[in-house]
């Protein structure tokens, strides 16, 4: 039960949101709550508020958080994540102070089992992000210089790159060249979702600096990914305001086809993951789906958009992204 847990928080940061939730239900399934170890329930209840943040729910993620853990569970391995995910919904909730406590006590967590890594849980930079909030600039900035030192000690592209964006988020001066790095870095990783929030971020401070022409591409490029991922309303809803900022070049493309359509959404999406140049079998994987449905999804495609096969998918999909077509 606990694998299947880990696994979805696995899929949450790899943009999965539609297999994270059901890695969760099968842990759920697999091992009812009343059944799971004290000291790892704060870990489900975490990944819970999690994929109910990432969904826009809330007021659900406001309910998991409010939920007691078993008093046993905080000398657990797991206590942190839940202060971490409780932390998180009072962002969300605009109880600044009260985030800023839940992030330190994350923290001080962390320091006392002597966790010094941010790979897991970034509580310094989602700190500084309230810190910058309330004010306290130096002390933001700080934290981000921290983190972003430590995460170059344990050198994972991902961390580095989540490091450098939570820095990026709260400087000062030289935010877009911030921004940008943290995107490039994020590009290569699993660490799908860390990466469209940095291209969020950049086209965000693109468009503040009044370079929309520089936003654009970005905000295509995040088109592509909500196309590709079953993306959370949370991501769409941004994707869709900053289409708005950037104007009718950002969305230019996105429908490769005027049949486009009339194809269902299953079969939208299988058909982009081919021309973002992923397999059958990667495709299966990612949807979560047989190699039949997913041969069945682009038969169907093909005989609506009136081509013979995948050369010509991948054909259209790359000459629509550069003929301008405008779907907006």
């Amino acid at each position: 039960a606990q694998a299947l847990a880990v696994r979805g928080e696995l899929n949450l940061r790899r943009g999965r949101l539609d297999m994270a939730e059901r890695d969760v239900a099968a842990a759920e399934r697999s091992l009812p709550r009343s059944l799971w170890h004290r000291r790892t329930v704060p870990y489900l209840m975490a990944i819970r508020i999690l994929i109910a943040l990432e969904n826009g729910d809330v007021g659900q993620a406001g309910v998991l958080a409010g939920a007691s853990a078993p008093a046993e569970s905080r000398e657990g391995s797991s206590w942190g994540y839940l202060l971490f995910a409780r932390a998180l919904v009072a962002v969300k909730d605009d109880r600044l102070p009260e985030a800023l406590e839940l992030f330190r006590s994350t923290g001080r967590w962390e320091l006392g089992r002597g966790r010094i890594n941010p790979a897991l849980m970034p509580w310094r930079s989602m700190a500084a992000r309230v810190h910058d909030a309330l004010g306290d600039h130096e002390e933001a900035r700080r934290l981000t210089d921290e983190e972003l030192a430590l995460a170059r000690l344990w050198g994972a592209p991902n961390t580095i790159g989540w490091a450098q964006l939570g820095a990026g988020r709260v400087a000062r001066e030289g935010q877009v060249d911030r921004l940008r790095e943290a995107a490039a870095t994020l590009r290569g990783t699993p660490a799908r979702l860390a990466y469209a929030g940095s291209l969020m971020e950049l086209a965000t401070a693109e468009l503040d600096a009044g370079n929309p022409q520089a936003a654009a591409p970005l905000v295509a490029e995040l088109f592509s990914f909500v196309i590709a991922h079953r993306s959370s309303s949370r991501l769409v809803a941004r994707v869709r305001a900053l289409s708005e900022r950037a104007g009718p070049s950002a969305v230019r493309g996105r429908v490769p086809h005027p049949a486009w359509a009339s194809l269902t959404e299953p079969e939208q999406r299988t058909a982009a993951l081919v021309g973002l140049g992923h397999g059958n079998r990667e495709i299966a994987e990612t949807l979560s789906v047989t190699r039949r449905t997913v041969e069945l999804r682009l038969s169907g495609a093909y005989r609506k958009l009136g081509i013979s096969g995948r050369a010509e998918l991948i054909a259209l999909l790359r000459a629509a992204e550069g003929d301008g077509t405008d779907v907006a």
